[in-house]
């Protein structure tokens, strides 16, 4: 005995009919054999997809079938048959050609196809084509499109599970083919992988199709079913899968649990398989031709006889159903009045007819149903409703609701620190609203704020593409991030202004991008553009007009133009300011305004204002930078303002003592040869040691305690400070240097300043283009003091050395100057003392000749470079009123700076300072009155130096003295110079209180001044006061004697 596909157990002659059977059809016998050792491999290769491991079952299944069901008739070959056969003799040529399996089995599925078309069914009127269905089904896909059919029911399947689960209550999100939630993530693998193998429900598909002789319309639609049920059984599957971690935490994604529900899953898809079998048997089933009344009763209808012949598979044995086969039989059977015939075709035009024949059709198919075969089918045919209810409830429900679900939720999490749970909330709504930017945004955001900085970029950069517009704020993110000091995704100045132009384009008023354009703008130095994106953002927010008013000035525009952008800023920062007058960063705004718009004394009045209604840090600070500016544009035009800085730095100090533009500026001064009163730094080194105790590894901190330091004579202080700051970063050890110099310790200074000489020139042989090595050896030189080294070292860099040797890059050109400078002061003694200071001539006949000529040389060139042109000028001045041999030629090139006209009231202005400081007090006042007119009386420095002139020059002009005095102070409030100068007017004008007043509050700030003490004596010996008048005086000679600063 021998088991058979149907079930059944059947004699061992049946093996003997088969061999029978093969010997009498040896010809195609032989076709198959030539196919079969190639197919046989295809086969083996096959095995290991699970998906089609049903093929052993396919192929005993059909060779069961078919030597079964062969009717012993000769067979019938025609075209169709033959052109299968043509077909597999050209899979053979293409599979020897190619070496391809496939081709050999598709060949042999053409063979078997061919052949079953051309064998009846026994006992049936239809040949075995349907038997065909089961060898084909075991051959892949071509070009392996198995796996794209398996990748969409992936998708399909995992979509409408994540859809079931939404609305469900399940919060999850889906990426792909994988279904997370907090803490879990499922893949939905390969639909149905294994035996639960879509493949493997098609199969059964086709063998119920081949076992019950189906139609081939019955067939299709049963492997269509399969296919939606392999689709309902994996979202069961997975939905299941879900449900139980979701409610129970119970993982039945893997083990034995897992492998049971697939078994379990493929046993309902089976079950719901022969449910809708039984339904389209119900549905298909044969229609039997009753006679009706009426005049279609006189025809056979068409329609039943179609219907039959498309879904009727009827054994012809079957004497009930036999009149359906042949109606003619039935005829025979009934009286002569009852015989019908088929209708002529001019009886079909009649669309009365084709009316009878169709209710005819409905009233015979809807009494010749059976109702066991609905009963069977109902199962699947609920299936399907519901189905179809959930896909209609998918595509047309708002996810409105659900979206509430998740904010919610989402919420609930960030108030528990539920870090895993609000990125699967944000995932879930990216994934429900794909098409709107603002979740997948809030998504990337959040990615990056935890670390997922790859993921956030990655996202971010998908929506934000640079030749499409994207999302807005994802433009807007990138070019914002790509502008800080540190981006976190570098971009290129030409693709941040793609993003902005993106931004700009869905957002024309967009402030925050028309800004950052303008940075970019001018960054490039492209400052037309720069200016219009200021102005276009200086139209939707006014504020602005303050940033373009300065630009404006910056690029020299027309007065007029910067008028009113400054006009326009000044009258909404007043309007802001008069509504809300606690607002410290709209008065600090409106005090800019005021200076851009040259009203620097109002601008201040305006912040002290500010500090006396609230001791405000942010007002301290702008305060402080404001007259931190105005010294450093008063250093610039002569260092002999040196003293007059000394109390607005302490005054700076003193608000804040860790401002680090103070310190700064403190340094430059003690550079120049300030001394600071230890006492008065004492608050501000405090505060930075406690500082510098919360963060010792900060370098920069070091750097400014030991400023401070040196500033207070603590030297030694200030290098054990200073070395840890050198170790940490070696680029400092030359500042370390230069302050052990100072110090005094010569020996270490020059030791590790000839180090840094000697690292660098061997980095200079391995680069000697290096602009930056360059550089560092030309520090380590100057601080040498070798600075005809420098000038050699660096002039190979110049663009004409036979024209100028002054070197090209920015950088070493300053240097270059400060070489030039250094040399200067080096041979005429000038860094000894800038302000008071003879100039050292020269000592030799040779030198005599020789010297003045290089000194104008050395300062010509430190003319050229713009970072030391306004010391050059300086020197100049000094150099024209001393008694040198170079003293002409100075004179003469002022001469030609002031016809240049670019520096003229600059050095009209140091030439009257230098006179004064030489008691040449008549051409310091022609000087100094050139110089007012040039400034148009608006520059305090010159007012204050006119004002000194005139009282020392004597005459009748003490009132005009007066008069600037006080102009001056109009412009400078309380600055100790101005006090000064007002009160030594007071005294030649012999008014004596007034005189005390101001030089005593001059004397806070500058209590080391011999000359203030000189002036008091005066005043106190006018009011009879004899014994303060010999204090001063005696305090004046100590002064004196020891070399103090007038």
């Amino acid at each position: 005995m021998t088991f058979l596909a149907s079930g059944c157990y059947v004699p061992y002659r049946i093996l003997k009919d088969i061999q029978q059977f093969v010997f009498s059809h040896w010809r195609i016998s032989l076709l198959i054999a030539v196919h079969l050792p190639i197919v046989a491999r295809y086969y083996v290769e096959l095995w290991p997809r699970q998906h089609y491991q049903f093929f052993p079952f396919a192929i005993i299944a059909f060779i069961a079938l078919f030597a079964t069901r062969k009717s012993p008739q000769p067979e019938r070959w025609n075209w169709i048959s033959s052109a299968l056969l043509a077909a597999d003799v050209c899979c053979l040529a293409a599979g020897s050609y190619l070496m391809s399996p496939w081709f050999f089995a598709a060949g042999l599925v053409c063979l078997l196809t061919a052949w079953c078309l051309a064998s009846l069914d026994e006992g049936y009127q239809r040949s075995l084509l349907y038997l065909a269905t089961l060898p084909l089904v075991t051959i892949r896909l071509p070009l392996n499109y198995d796996e794209p059919v398996i990748m969409w029911l992936q998708r399909v399947t995992t979509s409408v599970a994540s859809g079931v689960l939404h609305r469900t209550g399940m919060l999850h999100y889906r990426e792909g083919n994988v279904l997370s939630f907090p803490g879990k993530s499922f893949l939905v693998e390969e639909a149905c992988s294994g035996v639960q193998s879509l493949f493997t429900i098609l199969f059964l598909a086709a063998l119920v199709f081949c076992l019950k002789r189906r139609s081939l319309i019955h067939g299709g639609l049963l492997l269509a079913v399969g296919l939606i049920l392999s689709g309902m059984m994996n979202i069961l599957r997975v939905v299941t899968i879900a449900v139980a971690w979701n409610r129970n935490a119970a993982d039945l994604s893997t083990g034995w649990s897992h492998d049971a529900l697939g078994y379990l899953c493929l046993a309902l898809a089976a079950v719901f398989l022969m449910s809708a079998d039984r339904l389209l048997e119900f549905l298909f089933a044969p229609v039997l031709d009753v006679r009706r009344h009426g005049g279609g009763s006189l025809y056979f209808n068409p329609l039943i006889a179609g219907w039959n012949k498309l879904f009727a598979v009827l054994p012809t044995s079957d004497n009930k159903f036999a009149a359906i086969q042949t109606p003619k039989i039935l005829d025979s059977r009934v009286t002569e009045a009852e015989r019908r015939e088929y209708a002529p075709w001019s009886a079909l035009i009649s669309p009365v007819l084709w009316f009878q024949f169709g209710v005819g059709w409905l009233e015979s198919w809807l009494f010749s149903r059976g109702k066991s075969k609905l009963v069977a089918g109902f199962p699947f045919l609920l299936l399907l409703v519901a189905g179809t209810i959930m896909v209609s409830w998918q595509r047309h429900s708002s996810v409105d609701a659900i979206l509430a679900q998740y904010e919610e939720a989402f919420n609930t999490a960030v108030t528990a620190k539920d870090v895993a749970r609000q990125e699967t909330y944000l995932r879930a709504l990216a994934s429900l609203r794909p098409t709107e930017l603002a979740y997948r945004y809030r998504l990337a955001q959040f990615m990056l704020s935890h670390g997922k900085t790859a993921e956030g970029l990655s996202e971010i950069a998908g929506m934000a593409p640079e030749n499409r517009p994207g999302h807005l704020e994802a433009h807007l993110w990138l070019a914002n991030q790509a502008i800080q000091p540190k981006p976190i995704l570098p971009l290129s100045s030409e693709q941040v202004e793609r993003h902005l132009k993106h931004v700009l384009g869905q957002s024309p008023r967009n402030l925050q991008a028309h800004l950052m354009l303008a940075q970019i703008y001018a960054g490039r130095r492209e400052w037309r553009l720069a200016e219009q994106s200021l102005s276009e953002a200086a139209a939707i927010d006014p504020e602005n007009y303050l940033a373009l008013a300065k630009l404006r000035k910056q690029l020299n525009r027309d007065p007029q133009e910067i008028a009113k952008a400054t006009q326009l800023a000044l009258e909404h920062l007043t309007k802001q300011l008069s509504s809300d007058r606690s607002n410290a960063t709209t008065r600090i705004a409106l005090a800019e305004t005021l200076i851009v718009a040259n009203q620097e004394q109002q601008a201040r009045e305006l912040l002290l204002a500010g500090l006396q209604q609230k001791n405000d840090p942010q007002l301290s600070r702008a305060l402080n930078d404001f007259e931190l500016m105005q010294l450093e544009r008063r250093l610039g035009a002569s260092v002999l303002n040196r003293d007059a800085g000394i109390p607005v730095v302490l005054q700076s100090l003193q608000r804040d003592p860790l401002q680090v533009s103070a310190v700064q500026m403190l340094a430059k001064l003690q550079a120049l040869g300030a001394t600071f009163p230890p006492e008065s730094l004492r608050e501000p080194i405090q505060q930075w040691e406690k500082s510098l105790k919360e963060t010792p590894d900060d370098w920069g901190k070091r750097i400014l305690l030991g400023e401070l330091l040196m500033a207070a004579g603590d030297e030694a202080g200030a290098i054990d400070v200073f070395t840890p700051a050198a170790t940490q970063k070696p680029e400092l050890r030359l500042d370390l240097a230069r302050l052990k110099l100072r110090n005094g310790q010569i020996e270490e200074g020059n030791q590790l300043v000839e180090t840094l000489v000697s690292e660098a020139k061997v980095k200079l042989a391995e680069q000697p283009d290096d602009v930056a090595a360059n550089a560092r050896l030309a520090r380590a030189l100057l601080v040498a003091g070798r600075s005809s080294e420098v000038k050699t070292q660096l002039a190979r860099f110049a663009v004409s050395p036979e024209t100028s040797a002054i070197p090209e890059p920015a950088e070493l050109a300053a240097l270059y100057g400060q070489a030039s400078i250094a040399e200067f002061d080096l041979l005429t003694g000038y860094k000894r003392n800038p302000i008071s200071g003879d100039l050292i001539a020269p000592i030799s006949a040779e030198g005599s000749a020789a010297e003045p000529q290089k000194l104008l040389e050395l300062l010509d060139d430190a003319y050229a470079c713009a970072a030391t042109a306004n010391q050059a000028i300086d020197r100049l001045s000094r150099l024209s009123l001393s008694n040198h041999p170079a003293a002409s030629g100075a004179d003469e090139m002022l001469r030609q700076l002031r016809l240049e006209g670019t520096h003229g009231a600059t050095v009209l202005n140091l030439l009257g300072m230098h006179a004064l400081m030489m008691n040449r007090c008549d051409k310091a006042k022609v000087w100094l009155e050139q110089a007012n007119l040039q400034t148009r009386g608006r520059d305090p420095m010159v007012l204050n130096n006119l004002a000194t002139a005139i009282v020392r020059g004597g005459g009748d002009s003490k009132d005009r003295a007066l008069q600037l005095a006080n102009e001056t102070l109009t412009l400078l409030p309380d600055h100790p110079d101005a006090l000064s100068t007002r009160g030594e007017v007071y005294v030649a004008m012999e008014r004596w209180p007034d005189a005390i007043a101001d030089l005593t509050q001059s004397l806070q700030h500058r209590a080391k001044s011999a000359e203030l003490h000189r002036l008091l004596e005066k005043a106190y010996l006018g009011i009879n006061d004899t014994q303060m008048a010999t204090d001063h005086r005696k305090r004046a000679e100590e002064l004196e004697a020891a070399g103090a600063l007038p």
